[in-house]
């Protein structure tokens, strides 16, 4: 009977000396369950922070340690305890303890970090509270960590090739507007775009937080003096998420008028139909949906027109449509019209026949003969009788060849081009254009 008696004294010391007397909660009093998992999310750039209240449960008071535990840790993520003062990374137990007395609650004391170092990544670490005199007096939980980016990228380009008195060797290129708060050109370090490769494009890596629009503007050296012009407009867009922004220094908004002529189409009635042009510059938006590309009736009968904003120069391909849907083009399938923007002009009227390959009257280039197309060194050009000059232009919209013309036939050795194609323009004595694409071996 006494060893009965004593055999049960022994299990009820045992169950005092190992019954849990630490609780925890969450800052809003929720409670945390014995060894549960907790989410903590944030940005691969902050300190992402587990916070747990201890409770003290027993009627005597405790000095409480606190120690981590490296479930799966990043090896590029840190994780420091916070357990009254802050250690350092490799700090696996607080030094001292901190006294809970009887009944009472730490709120304060404890935080977990996790520092993702700008890594996308995930970490687990479980924080154990004990009682420094009985460690198997404790309560944990664990802390699943998620790191995500919140910012995303806009790179901005700015093209300096052609740019008129720029020395890549000895000018910088800036950009400034909302993202940075307009900040003088010059004065901000994270605004200077650099150009790594030597193509003339400078380029410049921003980490934005928030989608919406944007304005902005690119400057020549340091200070308001060097735009790409001066004072309105500036520069805008529409950022949604990761961008790339492809500008050429100081060609911006540049107005395309295209006019068609509809007097010789078939079954067209401007009471009822309407026309829209589509293609490169407008994204090949199917006609109709696009309001931009629709034209409207001027003052000369059966002559439509309509104008858009261009910001890049180069080649551009359209083509007409009658009503909405692809159904209604001026032919089916290929060519698309073509024509080269120069990016040295300021504006642009292109005069086009419905379904016809003539521009509205007698285009310059109706009789010129250029050979051979495809070329490899040498391009002959003959019956230029009303052609002033003529140049020749990459697809970037550089100028690479200037010819003042003096004869009807001309012979150019252009074995300094890349292969590629080009675009050569000819101008009269009215100004008025026409241009031929050619493609260099």
């Amino acid at each position: 009977m006494k060893k009965l008696i004593f055999t049960l004294f022994a299990f009820a010391l045992v169950g005092v000396i190992s019954a849990q007397s630490l609780s925890l909660a969450h800052e809003d009093g929720t409670p945390i369950a014995n060894g549960e998992a907790i989410s903590v999310q944030g940005d691969i750039f902050e300190d992402l922070v587990a916070h747990a209240v201890i409770t003290n449960d027993a009627d005597f008071d405790i000095n409480v340690l606190c120690k981590k535990v490296h479930i799966d840790v990043p090896e590029t993520g840190m994780v420091m305890l916070c357990w009254g003062l802050c250690f350092a990374p490799t700090v696996f137990v607080s030094p001292d303890p901190i006294e809970i007395p009887a009944g009472a609650t730490n709120d304060t004391d404890f935080a977990g970090h996790f520092n993702p170092q700008g890594v996308a990544s995930t970490a687990s670490v479980m924080w154990v509270f004990y009682d420094e005199l009985n460690p198997d007096d404790s309560v944990s939980f664990i802390a699943n960590y998620t790191a995500a980016s919140n910012t995303f990228d806009v790179v901005f380009n700015a093209n300096m090739n052609g740019v008129e008195e720029f020395d890549a060797a000895t000018d910088m290129v800036y950009v400034s507007g909302t993202p940075f708060d307009w900040a003088e050109p010059g004065t901000n370090e994270d605004a200077k775009m650099l150009d790594e490769d030597g193509d003339l494009i400078y380029t410049l890596t921003i980490a934005m937080e928030e989608a919406g629009d944007i304005q902005y503007k690119y400057f020549k050296n340091a200070g308001w003096a060097g735009g790409e012009w001066e004072g309105d407009p500036n520069r805008s867009a529409t950022i949604e998420g990761e961008t790339i922004i492809e500008d050429f220094f100081g060609f911006y908004n540049v107005p395309i008028t295209f006019n068609v002529d509809m007097t010789n189409a078939e079954d067209f009635d401007p009471a009822v139909d309407s026309i829209f042009v589509t293609g490169s510059l407008l994204d090949w938006a199917e006609p109709g949906t696009n309001p931009a590309g629709k034209l409207i009736s001027t003052d000369v009968e059966n002559i439509f027109s309509v104008t858009v904003l261009l910001d890049t120069p180069g080649e551009i391909q359209y083509k007409y449509f009658k009503n909405a849907g692809w159904s209604g083009g001026e032919w089916e399938g290929d060519p698309n019209r073509i024509e080269f923007i120069s990016d040295t002009i300021s504006e642009l009227t292109i005069n086009n026949v419905w379904a016809s390959n003539s521009d509205i009257g007698t285009s310059i280039v109706d009789n010129v003969n250029v050979y051979p197309n495809p070329f490899q060194n040498v391009l002959n050009i003959e019956n230029m009788e009303n052609v002033k000059s003529l140049a020749v232009y990459n697809m970037a919209g550089q100028v690479v060849k200037h010819v003042e013309v003096s004869g009807s036939n001309l012979t150019m050795n252009l074995e300094n081009l890349n292969s590629g194609v080009y675009f050569v323009v000819f101008t009269d004595a009215q100004n008025n254009s026409g241009a031929i694409k050619l493609v260099r071996e």
